[in-house]
């Protein structure tokens, strides 16, 4: 198995306007970087991600991995990759049926390959800067600043930046990092994945499984927060039983099952380690409430 690192962010651009401050835009994001190395050959893609959800863009990169390694590099087949076919499948189905602003983007040399929703067109100035730098992202800041300055426009732009998601594929195992951030806690965990020494017929992991293994968590946990606010707020008389809020709360309790058996299910197909512990949706969803009651 071919080598592979990927991360993923989450982003906040503020750029203000230096002789007007109430013309300020924020712009916000999750950010994967994808290298796409392949085993068989030289070839390389690199892409970039970006989307609203942190579940959706790791879904993306897992998805791209996989199918990169089966069919080789996407941006010189003869039959087309259908993006808009890939993203539907991985969509969310809380965020396909509540979320109107839902979306995904993803660029290769700084152009876009393919995007979904409504994206802030900032991001697109980034990634031409950061594929003019070479990869030295910490520079395309600057280079955007002096784009806006030749457009006649003096800002400055703050750039946050705070590591969600980093996955490593070695020859015979993976390793994945995960940080979880809410309004209520920072929770970080690890895992490494290797194949099963009990069953002859085991694969060894791949990275695409495992990063879709790692979006289980991050969709389970995002779905959590939900519930446990809604609990809340039910007890505290702001919502009411049968609302549209009560159906969305259900519908996070069911991704909330469902994400449980696929995660037992890959941990029952690999031998996964992990540290501390695997995150426990129950508890975290009673830590949220605990929590909000607190405050």
């Amino acid at each position: 198995m071919i080598e592979q690192s990927i991360s993923v962010s989450r982003e906040k651009f503020t750029v203000k306007d230096v002789k007007n401050d109430d013309n300020t835009m924020v712009a916000a994001s999750n950010r994967m970087t994808l290298p796409l190395p392949h085993e068989d050959s030289l070839l390389r893609e690199d892409f970039v991600i970006r989307g609203k959800f942190m579940h959706e863009v790791a879904r993306m990169g897992a998805l791209m991995i996989r199918n990169y390694h089966r069919l080789g590099p996407f941006m010189n087949r003869t039959e087309k990759f259908d993006w808009d076919d890939a993203f539907f499948k991985l969509q969310g189905s809380y965020e396909r049926a509540y979320v109107d602003d839902d979306w995904i983007c993803i660029y290769n040399k700084g152009k876009i390959v393919y995007q979904n929703g409504k994206h802030h067109p900032f991001f697109d100035i980034i990634e031409k800067c950061d594929f003019k730098n070479t990869g030295e992202y910490d520079f395309s800041v600057a280079m955007a600043e002096e784009a806006f300055g030749a457009a006649g426009r003096n800002v400055q732009i703050k750039h946050e930046s705070k590591l969600a998601l980093v996955a490593h594929a070695f020859q015979d195992k993976v390793r994945c990092g995960v940080i979880d951030r809410n309004l209520t806690r920072t929770r970080t965990f690890n895992f490494s994945v290797e194949k099963r020494e009990d069953d002859e017929k085991a694969k060894t992991p791949e990275a695409s499984p495992c990063v879709h293994h790692a979006s289980s968590f991050l969709e389970g946990l995002h779905h959590c927060f939900k519930v446990g606010l809604f609990n809340i707020q039910l007890k505290r008389g702001q919502v009411e039983k049968n609302s549209d809020a009560h159906e969305q709360q259900k519908k996070s309790l069911k991704i909330i099952r469902e994400l449980n058996t696929e995660i037992n299910a890959f941990n029952n197909s690999y031998t996964v380690k992990y540290r501390p512990e695997m995150p426990d949706f129950d508890i975290t969803i009673k830590e949220v409430e605990q929590k909000l009651l607190s405050e």
